[in-house]
């Protein structure tokens, strides 16, 4: 996706080069019009100095007398020249010396202003007229030279440039400055959506540009909704779990019958799978509870957290003298909700505390991500068996306790906040559980 920035500051730069070209195109034609003007301004004022000079000579020629426009027509190559052409004579000024100027045919009356090339390929503006006197049709042609007046437009285009090259740079580094500013907005914002992840706010703040409120609502809007359909869950499940509890007991009650009685294994298996059913349903109204707090998120202080837990679990275990051995980076922090690590943790340290003969080992390591790794020296698990131990009810061994839903239920978490769990032989002769966490998915 492109960025908001560059597309802006693309498209003030298109906008000034486009309103930089305008303005260039308007002076430069606005000089050139009027140094042109002037140039025509001081060739008609010629023409008609010339004009007043001719006579008619007494052999029928035309002649020039008092010339009043200057001796710079005198001067060869001075820049200035005038050619006078009838159907008889051709007479040039002396500036021209044996050049000529290109003519231009016209009919009486007519003017005719050009750009063209003079002697030695001068630049030259041309005013050329065509009038009758002395009853001979006579053209006459004046000439300046506009090379002064081209450098000067090209002087003039090379300090445009320049000045339009600096105020463009400096006008898209104000822009810059502007769009940055403009944008601190978003990464308020940024930082809200963090807290809040972080469970340290509840809703983004309405302090900000008028244009970002209506999504800013939008979220807040939506967080309510979250929230409200996360207290019907747990209202939801609650009840059922309550429900539940009528009929358990009064299967219970049932197993203590005189005709139950006579039937011993069937009482047995009742027994037992109303005694699974009762910590299935804790089981889930516990991890649903839990669950639900990751709304907003926290931060899971590992090594605070995982002490007051192996506090708990030792009590749990006391005739179990096992050495556990923490290897947790120094203020190594998890982003997601504390009851879902500790939901994590705890499974899956009962597990290492139930199977283990003497020590366990607890590994967690933040590198682009969060490394969980437990290892014990039970008796291990068949590697058929791997595979199957995250399937629900799962129990590798019948004699001990539980519903088999305590690495089902890891799994989920884990799966939840875009982890990984896989299981492996220790070299301590039990069970690896290794789980993987990106760190910007920790905060789902």
């Amino acid at each position: 996706m492109r960025s908001l920035r560059n597309q802006l500051n693309f498209s003030l730069m298109g906008s000034l080069m486009v309103l930089v070209l305008v303005l260039w195109w308007i002076a430069n034609s606005y000089i050139t019009n009027i140094n042109k003007n002037m140039m025509l301004g001081r060739l008609q004022h010629d023409a008609e100095a010339i004009l007043a000079s001719l006579e008619l000579q007494n052999n029928g020629e035309i002649g020039l007398k008092d010339l009043q426009v200057g001796h710079i027509y005198q001067r060869i190559f001075s820049g200035h020249y005038y050619v006078i052409k009838t159907k008889r004579q051709l007479i040039r000024s002396h500036s021209l010396w044996d050049e000529n100027l290109i003519q231009a045919q016209l009919e009486t009356g007519r003017s005719l202003r050009q750009d063209l090339r003079g002697p030695n390929n001068q630049p030259l503006v041309q005013l050329s007229m065509a009038f009758k006197r002395f009853g001979q049709e006579i053209t006459l042609t004046v000439a300046e030279d506009s090379s002064g007046f081209l450098a000067a437009i090209h002087q003039f285009n090379l300090y445009f440039a320049i000045t339009a090259l600096i105020v463009l740079l400096l006008s898209l580094l104000l822009q810059r400055l502007m769009i940055k500013r403009a944008l601190l907005p978003l990464s308020q914002i940024k930082n809200e959506l963090q807290q809040l992840a972080e469970g340290k706010i509840s809703q983004l703040s309405s302090q900000a540009p008028l244009e970002l409120n209506p999504l800013i609502e939008e979220i807040n809007h939506l967080l309510q909704l979250l929230s409200k359909q996360l207290q019907r869950s747990r209202k939801a499940t609650g009840n059922l779990a309550h429900s539940l509890k009528h009929p358990l007991t009064l299967l219970m009650n049932l197993t203590e019958s005189k005709q139950l009685k006579t039937l011993p294994k069937i009482n047995k298996e009742l027994i037992t799978q109303v005694n699974k059913i009762q910590l299935l349903s804790e089981s889930e109204l516990k991890r649903a509870k839990m669950m639900g707090a990751s709304i907003h998120g926290h931060v899971f202080k590992v090594q605070k957290e995982i002490t007051v837990l192996l506090t708990v679990l030792k009590g749990v275990y006391p005739k179990k003298k096992l050495n556990v051995r923490l290897n947790i980076e120094e203020n190594c922090e998890i982003l997601a909700d504390r009851n879902d690590m500790l939901e994590i943790f705890g499974n899956l340290l009962d597990n290492a505390f139930k199977w283990a003969k003497s020590q366990i080992i607890c590994r967690v390591t933040s590198n682009k991500g969060v490394t969980i790794t437990i290892e014990d020296d039970g008796n291990g698990c068949d590697k058929n068996l791997l595979d199957s131990l995250t399937q629900r009810g799962t129990q590798v061994d019948s004699d001990i306790d539980g519903t088999g839903l305590g690495l089902a239920i890891v799994k989920d978490l884990v799966e939840l906040y875009g982890g990984s769990i896989s299981f492996a032989a220790s070299h301590l002769g039990g069970l690896k559980i290794l789980i993987e966490f990106s760190q910007e998915k920790t905060s789902s």
